[in-house]
């Protein structure tokens, strides 16, 4: 990765996952329990000395119910959306949709 990238990343990932962090109400030591690093290396990621590995990014994705995409500011849309919940009727239409009948029909001559 360029120099002038990885800066970039660093200086949006780091304040970023801090104001998400504190937002929730939760301290560096539990977030590091939580996706399972070294406070350390927690710490360096917010102070904007290092970058998380792809493990530990998706595990801070994870953790939060945010997408990779939004802590690497590829997207705008924060949290991971939920489907929201589709009305029976609608549900029983999409399943007879993908329902396939029993026998195949035979194909015309």
């Amino acid at each position: 990765m360029k120099k002038r990238g990885r800066k970039k990343l660093l200086k949006s990932i780091g304040p970023k996952l801090k104001r998400l962090r504190t937002s929730l109400g939760q301290t560096q030591v539990q977030t590091a329990l939580r996706i399972g690093i070294e406070l350390n290396n927690y710490c360096k990621i917010e102070r904007m000395e290092r970058l998380p590995d792809i493990t530990t990014l998706i595990r801070i994705a994870d953790a939060y119910g945010v997408s990779t995409d939004w802590i690497l500011s590829r997207t705008r849309k924060k949290p991971m959306e939920e489907e929201e919940d589709v009305p029976e009727v609608e549900q029983e239409q999409a399943v007879s949709i993908v329902e396939w009948p029993d026998q195949p029909k035979e194909a015309p001559l």
